[in-house]
């Protein structure tokens, strides 16, 4: 899992047309139903905070009880880099990246400092709850051992 800033020099539409700009790369949303098209996301390339700096995410009733947050957690390092970033780009995304596919891309409402954050986007208990699992899951270091390689003619 990675974190990036959304790149709003070009739509994706134009960045698809005319070309990427340079840094920047062209991800699709994750959620999706069978029957859409893919919505595309442009991001600047460079990781602004990696998986490992993550700590942990849940679902939680917002401040007033009305409706579901994904509330947020990063390790020490991470909140340092998080706080940075939110005080330097408040009304912009930030996109969640897992897979080579954006799961969320929340925007940011003011800078976030100490580690700690909530995702509003009008969840209901279910979706807060996976989109809070998705994130715990991404933050797992996941070493790939090749157990088996065959090659076939």
């Amino acid at each position: 899992m990675t974190f990036h800033l959304v790149d709003y020099s070009k739509t994706p539409e134009e960045a698809e047309e005319n070309g990427m700009p340079e840094g920047s790369r062209l991800l699709p949303y994750a959620d999706r139903d069978e029957d859409e098209s893919r919505t595309y996301v442009l991001v600047f390339k460079e990781v602004a905070i990696d998986g490992s700096e993550f700590l942990n995410a849940y679902a939680q009733l917002d401040q007033q009880g009305r409706g579901w947050v994904v509330a947020f957690q990063f390790h020490e390092e991470g909140a340092k880099k998080f706080a940075a970033i939110t005080e330097n780009n408040v009304g912009r995304q930030f996109a969640v990246v897992l897979d080579g596919e954006v799961i969320t891309a929340p925007r940011i409402n003011g800078p976030i400092k100490g580690g700690n954050g909530i995702i509003e986007g009008g969840f209901t208990v279910d979706t807060a709850g996976e989109l809070a699992l998705l994130l715990r899951s991404g933050a797992l270091p996941v070493p790939l051992t090749v157990i088996e390689e065959r090659v076939t003619e």
